[in-house]
């Protein structure tokens, strides 16, 4: 792998990073770009990423996991892909998915959607060419807080993102943000944080014949006198409804999920937020996105952080480099949940470090290598907190129905 240092090409005319390329001035609608001159392109060349190479792998899981075609013509998967990723902390999961967000973008031109959480933000590093998508219906601030324990904690701005990614975009409802995304440049990275107000979530619950009922959302701030409000992760329930079963365009999209045991527990329930049934709805969208060009990459440090049933819908498994041992044919206590067995007789990952990992499914497995993605600036040493509230303009009348200006 090429180390950022040796990335010595910069943008031309005058340009800054993510402004020049074709995704870059379809946002500011100025004349078009050289076809070549790609987000994907334009981050490559600033982390010292090499030009993707499928003939490079001695096995096909890799590049057939992440070249997307419908017919299957290069590969042998017709449609969406899924891996689980599996790993302790400080094992490089998220810089893995930052290269590997990279790589959708550059090989199948795709939108990769990341999921944006209030409490992280490792997808800085790609923030010159990243659209973050706000909800609309929610106020919003932003505060950077530093590593250093003796630095203090910055507020952000009124308009402080707008300097931070490249271009900040809102959204009415869980359908409309799906829609605009739809309609957004292909090959392009794109953060999207939920909506604590859920507009549009219980509607398309109704709409659908997954499920038997109406499944609720109920923001935090209507909530009756002694009950919560529906974890803001719920959220994503509706965000895979919508993609799924409700948009209108289909083309390739990819949904990075970091700790995807915070939307899918091994004790879901069937609480008073429904859990456990819009886990069943979810399994049924996992089923069927393929074919709708969608695909789900998940990770968590454990798979006994995961709902077994969810588990059964992963077809590929990423071992990192944490320290412990791979899965192993004839070690029955290894073997992942949904797997018959691996193809793996011995443990090839105790003694790796950072920067290699082993995918595999139940006949196929490969080592891979992702690249050491690093920033020039501080960023690295700094998260940014958003904290989603009450509309401003809302308000609730006798009846208790919402009211928002």
């Amino acid at each position: 792998m090429t180390d950022t240092t040796d990335a010595r090409w910069t943008p031309r005319d005058g340009f800054g990073w993510g402004e020049g390329t074709v995704q870059g001035r379809k946002a500011r609608g100025d004349e078009s770009a050289p076809e070549w001159w790609t987000d994907a392109y334009e981050m490559r060349m600033r982390f010292g990423v090499p030009q993707f190479d499928a003939e490079a792998f001695q096995y096909e899981i890799y590049p057939d996991r992440l070249i997307h075609e419908k017919p299957a013509e290069e590969t042998s998967s017709a449609g969406g892909t899924d891996w689980l990723k599996v790993g302790e902390r400080g094992c490089g999961k998220s810089t893995d998915n930052l290269h590997w967000s990279l790589r959708l973008m550059e090989v199948n031109d795709e939108k990769v959607v990341w999921r944006g959480s209030p409490s992280r933000s490792e997808w800085l590093m790609f923030a010159p060419w990243t659209t973050v998508w706000l909800p609309r219906n929610a106020d919003v601030s932003a505060r950077w807080v530093y590593e250093s324990p003796s630095k203090s904690s910055e507020r952000v701005t009124a308009g402080g993102l707008e300097e931070i990614a490249r271009e900040v975009r809102y959204y009415d409802d869980v359908l409309d943000v799906v829609e605009q995304i739809g309609a957004h440049p292909e090959g392009t990275f794109n953060v999207v944080y939920p909506d604590p107000s859920f507009a549009g979530c219980a509607e398309l619950t109704r709409r659908t014949s997954r499920t038997s009922e109406t499944l609720p959302f109920t923001p935090e701030w209507i909530a009756d006198e002694g009950e919560s409000g529906t974890p803001l992760v719920h959220w994503w329930f509706a965000f895979a409804l919508a993609r799924v079963e409700f948009a209108d365009n289909y083309g390739w999209t990819s949904l990075m999920f970091d700790e995807m045991g915070e939307l899918t527990p091994p004790n879901a329930e069937q609480d008073e937020h429904r859990t456990f049934k819009k886990l069943l709805l979810f399994q049924s969208l996992m089923i069927d996105s393929r074919r709708h060009r969608f695909s789900l990459f998940g990770t968590c440090h454990r798979e006994t952080q995961v709902h077994w049933m969810i588990l059964e819908e992963f077809m590929t498994r990423i071992d990192m480099p944490d320290g412990t041992p791979n899965p192993q044919k004839g070690k029955a206590t290894t073997i992942p949940q949904g797997f018959k067995t691996v193809p793996m007789y011995a443990d090839i990952m105790s003694d790796r470090k950072p920067g290699v990992a082993l995918m595999y499914s139940e006949n196929e497995f490969s080592l891979y290598r992702w690249a050491d993605l690093k920033s020039s600036d501080d960023r690295e040493d700094r998260v940014l907190k958003l904290e989603f509230s009450k509309p401003s303009s809302f308000s609730k009348s006798p009846a208790g129905t919402e009211v928002a200006g």
